[in-house]
């Protein structure tokens, strides 16, 4: 009997550790396969909501540089006078036809003046032009455009404005090229902005400003709000220092990037 007991210890118990060790080996392995499996999935919904974002960005933010460039090959060339408020005034009329996303276009001089165009939505009027008095800082008003380059009544005025203490401004100045500004509150409207803009040159290459137009992000903000996220998942749009400028929940937490 002993010798059985023996031989049933022998045969039997390392029999047992085998199959246990095998049983934890294989659920080790499918929990491990779950995981990654898991992560795979968070991390291929991750990616496709980015895509989605980027695509939509570009669309938004599409041709805003070419605007600039175009006037500023035509103001170096001599095609355009950047000094006289008719003849810009009239040339970024044309441009806003043609650029549905673009909420305004303008130029700031080195004075700190201001002309240009933009598509109000504080004031029952389609467009309206914006123009320094004297061509540089100080009183800027905002007057209804009736037709390409009709003047309208005064909208309204804001005081004590100089184009050169803007975002846009002087991002250009730093960059000394194209470039975008800092998302920013618009002057007029108060909604969020961010601006293409790079100097501008006259014929013999002497500065004569900064030339930019606004992209409002009030369309992107949209979007992000209805995008298709989990139910346990969020967008949020940063800016380049970790702001976050809006996300796809109603309420957004008190976060920043580091």
């Amino acid at each position: 009997m002993n010798r059985l007991k023996k031989l049933f210890y022998t045969i039997t118990v390392p029999m047992i550790l085998v199959i246990l060790l095998i049983s934890l080996a294989m659920g080790s392995v499918v929990y491990w396969a779950f995981t990654t499996t898991s992560q795979n999935m968070i991390q291929q919904n991750v990616n496709a909501i980015n895509g989605q974002v980027l695509l939509k960005l570009e669309q938004y933010l599409d041709n805003a540089h070419t605007i600039n460039a175009s006037t500023a090959v035509q103001v170096a060339s001599g095609k355009l006078d950047y000094t006289k408020p008719a003849d810009m005034l009239d040339h970024y009329w044309s441009q806003l036809q043609v650029h549905p996303n673009i909420q305004s276009i303008f130029g700031g001089n080195i004075s700190g003046g201001l002309m240009g165009i933009y598509r109000p939505v504080d004031f029952d009027a389609d467009y309206a032009y914006v123009i320094t008095e004297s061509g540089s800082a100080g009183d800027l008003s905002i007057i209804e455009a009736i037709d390409q380059g009709g003047l309208g009544q005064e909208l309204d005025r804001l005081e004590n404005f100089d184009a050169r203490v803007r975002p846009w401004y002087q991002a250009a100045v730093i960059q000394q090229g194209q470039t975008w500004s800092e998302v920013y509150v618009e002057f007029a409207d108060q909604g969020l902005m961010i601006a293409a803009t790079q100097p501008v040159y006259g014929p013999t290459g002497q500065f004569l400003g900064v030339l930019a137009n606004e992209v409002p992000l009030a369309g992107l903000e949209a979007y992000i709000k209805v995008i298709n996220t989990s139910e346990m998942g969020a967008t949020f749009v940063m800016d380049n220092k970790g702001n976050i400028l809006f996300s796809s929940l109603d309420r957004i937490p008190s976060m920043s990037a580091t």
